[in-house]
């Protein structure tokens, strides 16, 4: 069995691994899509990408998403406030460092996807089949944004990076402190 150390850094050289690997595939994806289109996913496509830009995309998959955590856990809504708050600090972050241009129309915010950041920053939270559905949602939601020239692959994939690594990282983190925290009442009660 693997010790824990040697397993982190072998998921944390996994997902460096897959990132580089998408940016290398980058290209690729742009020709793929390229060579698929056609004027009913393209309509299709871009009616996905104007509907989530009209309709306010932040405020209404943090609300989704509130209302998702706390039918399963109301424990859950504290790190998953916390996760969707750090995530999205660390996108825009990175997004207003690396300033890369968009496919479509070269604006510097490319590097890496917010929208697919916030959709995979629930993922952690949930199970089962409202997991799955969440899953399939986002990824049509993340493929418009690729169809329509919006993002690279490897925005995506850097999305679904920090917005799943961070919530899982933080729910770790939370359950570790909540555990701590049981252990010290006891401790004072016996005391």
């Amino acid at each position: 069995m693997m010790k824990p150390l040697a397993r982190r850094l072998t998921i944390i050289s996994l997902v460096v691994l897959i990132l580089v690997l998408s940016f290398l595939i980058d290209n690729c994806m742009i020709d793929l899509i390229n060579s698929i289109k056609n004027p009913v996913m393209d309509s299709f496509f871009s009616f996905i990408v104007s509907f989530e830009e009209h309709w306010i995309f932040y405020p209404i998959v943090a609300l989704i998403s509130i209302f998702l955590v706390a039918l399963r856990k109301k424990q859950n809504i504290i790190p998953y406030i916390i996760s969707i708050i750090l995530t999205l600090g660390i996108a825009f972050t990175l997004k207003g460092i690396i300033q890369r241009p968009r496919i479509d129309d070269g604006a510097m915010d490319s590097f890496p996807s917010g929208h697919t950041t916030a959709l995979f920053t629930l993922q952690p939270f949930l199970t089962g089949v409202i997991s799955i559905i969440w899953l399939i949602l986002s990824l049509i939601l993340v493929f418009a944004r690729m169809w329509t020239g919006m993002h690279y692959f490897s925005d995506i994939i850097a999305g679904m990076i920090i917005g799943y690594g961070i919530s899982y990282l933080i729910i770790r983190l939370y359950q570790n402190f909540q555990s701590k925290r049981k252990v010290k009442r006891l401790k004072k009660k016996k005391g």
